[in-house]
């Protein structure tokens, strides 16, 4: 369920549907994808709850790859690093251990529905628009 979730959420992005505060007006349009398209019937505060969790997923794994030496392998979908490092890293932030021993499958779209760079609608011109 996650992946179709996202998926919906990538397809409102793709269609320009995000804007600068986030999902605010295109959640109407994910619940309609996912009844229509997968025949799960969820409501926005179900949606929103979800997308919290792997939101929060995201950003825990993100801030691990911010650290020198942390890199995401796409092939095995997990943190890559130096058993040197990593057993350094745990030794200060046990806690942390699940993340870096883990499959991540959805961090790939994670980073586009949850990511900083996007593309918006604000300034698309159309083809006969001229300044």
């Amino acid at each position: 369920m996650d992946m179709t979730l996202l998926a919906g959420m990538m397809i409102q992005i793709t269609e320009g549907n995000r804007g600068m505060n986030g999902f605010n007006d295109v959640f109407n349009n994910v619940v309609i994808h996912l009844k229509n398209d997968h025949n799960l019937h969820l409501n926005i505060s179900q949606i929103k709850k979800r997308l919290g969790t792997l939101k929060k997923n995201y950003k825990q794994v993100k801030a691990l790859l911010e650290h020198s030496g942390f890199v995401w392998d796409s092939t095995s979908k997990m943190i890559s690093i130096c058993n040197e490092l990593c057993i350094a890293h745990i030794t200060f932030h046990l806690e942390d251990l699940r993340k870096l021993t883990e499959q991540h499958d959805l961090f790939d779209e994670s980073l586009v529905v949850f990511g900083d760079n996007y593309a918006t609608r604000q300034w698309a011109r159309s083809r006969g628009s001229r300044d």
